[in-house]
């Protein structure tokens, strides 16, 4: 049972937490709140006094301890966590809390009570030492649940703009599937700012763990942006590009690959990809056009705004070569004939094995853009090749 004592003094109220045994007393913790209404109907919501910090701490470690004992009031529990919730401060600093085992104050001197003190050292000393694998999948984040680092972390990144390095630390030790529940959280509940504020929070404190990069830009990045375009996330993407390239290359590849986008999203991305530097662009549209065995017509502006000046001629020579193979199914297709116009305006030169694609292409292809394709190429090749285009 726990029974709440109010008390005004000196213009704060004292809270007093008394904890029963059935048979004795075991415990007494207090502390003060900065302000407390004197009814429990409309009871506002007031923090901790900071000054009572350490006290507070010891009290729900303590308290954590006993929570599933007959004697603890829940109903007391849930009125005092609607009250006075606990500030982002004050969760940090319960979960680096790693002093020694709390002194309990016992009255009276019998074995029974020596023994219960005992008990109770033993019991904070399970809940304060949590050893932490790595190669464990349900680990357990220093006795704080996954609901309770969600939450911690959205507080820091609201009230600090950034999240200390335990917690990124805490993310580190989480399985791939907490993974993508928590950041999958994170896209859902924080603006876009924030989203930027935790990127630098990843960064100035060097979190290089790929499984931790990976979800951050899978399941809160890339879900974050694709909502409406933002010039200033058009530069943290280009940092993203710069930082951990792969891991941003293969989740705009794979999201391509698998027509992941919707109609909606594919001017905003592609948007986005047109502020990244030409390498880049190069390196992405290479292996995209690697891993495409076909064409689908939601690829045309993703290839498109790849293109640069400084693509290989082997590069678009496979290039080429993919939009042969899909032809037949774009004959008529202007975007089609607007992309392959664009492709044969960065070759240098012509090269070797490029006349039976394109003859291919353009023995079938209807579009506006077959005469300005059969143009840009005729000076290319002879006179009887030239003749079999027009």
């Amino acid at each position: 049972m726990a029974e709440v004592k109010q008390n005004i003094l000196q213009g704060r109220n004292l809270i007093t937490f008394v904890f029963y045994n059935p048979k004795k007393l075991f415990c007494k913790q207090r502390f003060f709140a900065s302000k407390m209404s004197r009814k429990e109907i409309n009871f506002p919501r007031y923090s901790f006094d900071n000054n009572t910090q350490k006290d507070l701490i010891n009290f729900l470690q303590l308290a954590e301890t006993h929570k599933q004992n007959s004697f603890c009031n829940h109903d007391e529990y849930r009125k005092l966590k609607s009250y006075f919730p606990l500030s982002a401060k004050i969760k940090h600093a319960l979960n680096e809390h790693n002093s020694a085992p709390l002194c309990i104050d016992i009255d009276g001197s019998d074995e029974e009570e020596k023994a219960l003190k005992a008990t109770n050292h033993c019991k904070i000393n399970q809940t304060l030492e949590l050893p932490v694998s790595k190669d464990s999948d349900l680990v357990e984040i220093k006795a704080v649940s996954l609901g309770d680092l969600k939450e911690t972390v959205k507080d820091c990144l609201f009230e600090e703009k950034s999240v200390p390095i335990n917690l990124l630390q805490d993310l580190t030790y989480l399985s791939t599937d907490h993974l993508q529940d928590i950041f999958s959280y994170f896209a859902q509940v924080l603006p876009l700012d924030h989203i930027g504020s935790f990127w630098n929070s990843i960064i100035e404190h060097n979190i290089t763990k790929n499984e931790v990069l990976d979800a951050f830009v899978s399941y809160c990045f890339i879900p974050k942006i694709k909502q409406r375009y933002c010039c200033e996330y058009s530069y943290l993407l280009k940092e993203i590009s710069c930082k951990c390239g792969q891991i941003l290359k293969t989740e705009l590849i794979d999201r391509t690959l698998q027509t992941d986008w919707s109609d909606e999203e594919i001017p905003i991305i592609v948007q986005y990809l047109s502020t990244l530097g030409n390498d880049y662009k190069s390196d992405v549209l290479c292996d995209l056009i690697i891993k495409s065995d076909h064409l689908e017509q939601n690829y045309f502006p993703f290839i498109e705004v790849l293109l640069s000046p400084n693509l290989k001629d082997e590069i678009l020579f496979q290039l080429i070569v993919l939009m042969a193979s899909s032809s037949a199914a774009f004959s008529t297709d202007n975007t089609y004939g607007k992309l392959l116009f664009k492709v044969v305006k960065l070759f240098d030169k012509p090269m070797s094995g490029l006349e039976q694609p394109l003859k291919h292409i353009l023995g079938s292809h209807e579009s506006i853009w077959k005469r300005k394709v059969e143009k840009s190429v005729s000076s290319w090749f002879n006179d009887s090749l030239t003749q079999s285009f027009l």
